[in-house]
């Protein structure tokens, strides 16, 4: 992975880093290895979601390229999670909790008070993840996926890294 930083408890924490346009290559890269052909963003789809307004991607790189994205927009007090991707060789190695956390505490920098976002129900560890950073259901949106693939809408508070409450759920100050 890329370059790191120690956090308050001496382990390695992966240095995420602002993505554009020209990541594009890698973040499509992302998007094979990460959702089936119906569910992928194309390229035109992602150039236009980093180039729309309130938009923040953050990205890590690995020896191999770009290995885990992740992309918010922020309009007054709500963030939206648009997409979060992790490529299969770093998966369970907690890099989508850290970019989770990381683009939480972006949100909160850009004035948001809470995220939002739809999840497949039927995705085991994106509700897991989810739930650990604090998430609770809101809403289903049925068939939202397709024919008998519901989403779930699911909210959490969001706080700037460095806060009370924010160093007590494992953020950095």
């Amino acid at each position: 992975m890329s370059a790191a930083a120690r956090n308050r408890t001496g382990t390695v924490a992966p240095a995420f880093e602002r993505l554009d346009a020209d990541d594009l290559p890698g973040l499509l890269g992302l998007e094979r290895h990460g959702f089936g052909p119906g569910e992928r963003w194309s390229a035109d789809s992602w150039r236009a979601e980093l180039a729309g307004p309130g938009r923040l991607c953050l990205g890590l790189r690995g020896g191999d390229g770009l290995v885990a994205a992740g992309i918010i927009g922020v309009l007054f007090e709500d963030a939206e999670l648009l997409r979060i991707v992790v490529a299969p060789p770093a998966r369970g190695r907690r890099v989508a909790t850290g970019l989770l956390a990381g683009l939480m505490a972006a949100a909160a920098g850009r004035g948001a008070e809470r995220m939002l976002l739809d999840v497949r129900r039927d995705n085991g560890a994106a509700l897991a993840l989810y739930g650990r950073a604090g998430f609770i259901r809101i809403a289903v949106r049925e068939n939202y996926y397709g024919p008998g693939a519901d989403a779930l809408v699911l909210e959490a508070a969001v706080r700037p890294r460095g806060s009370a409450a924010g160093a007590a759920e494992g953020g950095r100050p």
